[in-house]
């Protein structure tokens, strides 16, 4: 069995839910602030 680099695999994955939640907060923005406008 070969030996996997873990930590390599680990700091992708962080990498690539860091990016999701950023573009899932910019998404939810998007989502809260014409409401906000119209609000006010």
């Amino acid at each position: 069995m070969e030996d996997i680099h873990y930590d390599a695999i680990f700091g992708k994955l962080s990498e690539i839910s860091t990016k999701l939640d950023s573009i899932q907060a910019t998404s939810k923005v998007k989502e809260v602030l014409p409401v906000n406008l119209e609000t006010n």
